[in-house]
């Protein structure tokens, strides 16, 4: 029984500390998409208003 709560512990340690890490990886990559988004947006709109003066 001790081997095994053993066990469930480790798992449950390791799933403790794996899952921040997956919600920290896909806040940043949902970060960088929205950021390379908007910065593409910004350029095509610059480039419209130059293209309009």
């Amino acid at each position: 029984m001790s081997k095994l709560h053993a066990v469930t512990h480790v798992l449950a340690v390791s799933i403790a500390v794996s899952v921040p890490k997956l919600i920290v990886m896909a806040s940043l990559l949902m970060l960088k998409t929205i950021a390379h988004k908007s910065i593409v947006t910004i350029l095509v709109r610059h480039k419209q208003a130059l293209a309009a003066i």
